[in-house]
């Protein structure tokens, strides 16, 4: 696929502003962030329910620093321009709709009601009100399975979790394109992780047990526990989806 050498839409990107691992309060909450190549933010419509009813052609496929997907720059009907992600068999001049007057083709965008079983979606959320946050990297989708009653619907989720929501959730059709392989990329020097905003960071291992749980011992050592940050909280198999979420909407066998 040919990918857009030129200049982005000046009036579809904004300045992305370096968080250096820091909260809204300033406190690092994530360590060994900072630096990274200047790059700016592409604004991608994720929920497509503003344009429901309308045509838009495909201008050009571009390349976003932001994420593993390219992304497509469309034109409306009505002269608007916008970026969605690319998903599989989208080119150049390719038509793609929103709402329900649409059929089920890769890149077209509806509500839940309108997609038949068994089709294949990305850029859907949890619930209306919330943004479009799940499936959205290269290869990831979720599956519409099966409708219950006039309200829910239940899809298959990429972690392989059965789910139900709601009917009025948007959802764009296809797998989100991938430019290259999904393969391990080889970092070959240090430089690259800078480039990318990682600084560096020492093994707990090699440190002294003032400063990490894991530091001392004679020669080298696994650590002999869990791996575990500075503070003893534990850094594998951390259970980080919010409680909100693990409700009575989740399928059980």
């Amino acid at each position: 696929m040919r990918i857009w050498k030129g200049k982005v839409v000046k009036s579809l990107t904004v300045r992305l502003k370096k968080s250096s691992g820091r909260n809204n309060s300033g406190v690092i909450t994530l360590r060994h962030r900072g630096g990274g190549h200047p790059s700016k933010y592409r604004l991608i419509d994720f929920d497509r329910s503003t344009f429901n009813g309308k045509y838009a052609f495909v201008k050009r496929i571009e390349y976003d620093p932001s994420r593993n997907v390219p992304i497509a720059l469309v034109c409306y009907e009505n002269g608007v321009l916008s970026y969605v992600l690319c998903p599989v068999g989208i080119r150049p001049g390719s038509m793609i709709g929103n709402g329900i007057l649409f059929e089920s083709y890769n890149g077209n965008s509806s509500s839940l009601a309108n997609i038949p079983p068994g089709t294949l979606i990305h850029s859907f959320g949890f619930a209306p009100v919330l943004r479009s946050g799940l499936a959205r990297a290269a290869g990831a989708f979720g599956q519409v399975l099966k409708r219950f009653g006039r309200h829910y619907i239940m899809l298959k989720i990429p972690s392989g979790q059965k789910r139900f929501f709601h009917v009025s959730i948007w959802a764009s059709i296809g797998i989100p394109l991938a430019l290259k392989e999904l393969k391990p990329v080889y970092v070959y020097k240090a430089g690259r992780n800078r480039w990318l905003g990682y600084r560096p960071s020492v093994r707990g291992v090699a440190m002294n047990p003032i400063d990490h749980p894991h530091g001392g011992g004679q020669g080298k050592t696994s650590g002999g526990r869990p791996s575990v940050s500075p503070w003893a909280i534990l850094t594998k198999g951390f259970v980080t989806k919010p409680k909100r979420f693990a409700s009575k909407l989740i399928y059980k066998f």
